[in-house]
């Protein structure tokens, strides 16, 4: 959908690259020691790139966002766990 919006010169070309935008994405978890867990989604948005390592999983999830022109890490969070009660 993004692409098709793009065509139509509705959707901003982000300059960095997803490519350079998850290598960011990935040396900021190393930066932090948090894991680089596949599965791996990235959405991207009109200004920047979202990455969420372990996907479909409930914890263990780093979020981080990259700016989509600079290539600068805007945000980055890691959800340890998920506790549950006995």
């Amino acid at each position: 959908m993004i692409s098709l919006l793009r065509r139509m010169k509705l959707w901003p070309e982000l300059g960095f690259g997803m490519a350079k935008a998850k290598a960011v994405a990935r040396a900021e978890c190393g930066r932090h020691s948090w894991p680089w867990t596949e599965p791996i989604e990235c959405t991207e948005s009109w200004f920047s790139y979202h990455f969420r390592t372990n996907a479909g999983h409930p914890g263990a999830n780093a979020d981080i966002w990259v700016d989509g022109k600079s290539g600068a890490v805007r945000k980055a969070g890691y959800l340890r766990g998920v506790q549950t009660s006995s």
